[in-house]
């Protein structure tokens, strides 16, 4: 836990006292770079850590450089080629951690210093949140959420083409992201904290009928592979559920009618109604990292919203105390996404 906690701190020291001392935006690259380049050291360097670390990554770029792949086992797109890229250039598999290391802290901290009011404290939630954690396994997939999040700003701006051509980017490195298209028209509906709460109890009425209708689409799809297989758990992300209603609630009490606030409050709701469906949908929960990835952004947004900063600096306390809690039990105790102990690549040779 120390090295997380160290590269966790030095990312949050350069973001506050860089973004204190900006004054012009063409050192917005700079301030991204370093900001992301302890985590991004931390990610490229690891070995064994991430229960796929071996039997998923690994042994996906050997079989490649053994051309023992059968097209049935290739990985998407973009992810398959950059693989195949480094393997033909006689590169090592450390490279192709290292370049989505690269791509998701990159891609997630420009976002967060494009529209977090707080960007240390959103660089300290994509730690205190598990997003770090969880892409130091299923770094597909969360590789494509950055890119994701990243296509936000096109959103925002209404440039339709640029955002489709971002979610066929993340879509390269892992399919379900095609589903964040919809993001470009929840993000356009007005849902105040009464029709919050309306839908969500809607949601939760319909949602066994919901899940039987997803259930048969997947029957129809290449994902049918998962439906009652290792993956289809049944296991539902309660805590996870708990966080995001409690966020939900917070967001609802100091809610904002405007354009960016009202955007980020859909795509947190977003991810609170698809976390109904974990343990119901198998891999449901990783669709809600699509969405979920946004509150390292919309938490700071709702506690700079608060006029009183007596109140905001007290708020920041308890999120940073409460979220260090979280990440200790979650991670320190119960090792969660196998991601203790931390060794690097360098371990291999002493």
């Amino acid at each position: 836990m120390i090295v997380y906690g160290i590269s966790c701190a030095a990312a949050c020291l350069v973001a506050y006292i860089g973004n204190r001392n900006r004054r012009k935006r063409v050192h917005r690259a700079e301030l991204v770079f370093f900001s992301s380049l302890p985590l991004i050291l931390v990610a490229a360097l690891r070995y064994d850590v991430g229960k796929d670390y071996l039997s998923g990554y690994v042994s996906y770029f050997e079989m490649i450089q053994l051309n023992t792949l059968s097209q049935k086992d290739q990985m998407d797109f973009l992810f398959h080629v950059l693989n195949w890229v480094i393997a033909k250039l006689g590169g090592s598999y450390v490279w192709v951690f290292a370049i989505c290391a690269v791509v998701f802290y990159l891609f997630t901290v420009d976002q967060v210093f494009e529209d977090s009011p707080n960007p240390a404290l959103s660089i300290f939630l994509l730690t205190g949140m598990g997003y770090l954690f969880i892409f130091l396994n299923a770094m597909r997939q969360m590789v494509g959420c950055a890119i994701l999040l990243w296509s936000v700003r096109f959103i925002r701006e209404k440039r339709f083409i640029p955002f489709l051509l971002c979610v066929a980017a993340a879509a390269g490195f892992h399919m379900t992201c095609v589903f964040f298209l919809v993001a470009y028209f929840v993000a356009r509906v007005r849902i105040t904290p009464i029709r919050a709460a309306v839908l969500t109890v809607v949601i939760l009425c319909l949602s066994q009928i919901i899940t039987e209708i997803v259930k048969a689409i997947m029957q129809k799809t290449q994902y049918a592979v998962y439906l009652y297989s290792v993956f289809d758990t049944g296991k539902d992300a309660t805590v996870t559920i708990l966080m995001l209603a409690v966020l939900a609630v917070f967001f609802s009490v100091f809610y904002a009618d405007n354009p960016k606030f009202q955007m980020y409050y859909n795509f947190l709701l977003s991810a609170l109604w698809i976390s109904f469906f974990s343990g119901r949908i198998v891999l449901g929960i990783r669709m809600m990292w699509m969405f979920g990835l946004t509150t390292i952004i919309s938490l700071p947004l709702v506690v700079e919203s608060i006029l009183e900063e007596k109140s905001q600096k007290v708020l920041k306390a308890a999120i940073v105390l409460l979220y260090s809690v979280y990440t200790l039990i979650t991670v320190g105790v119960q090792n969660s996404n196998s991601v203790l102990p931390y060794q690097t690549i360098l371990s291999r040779w002493f």
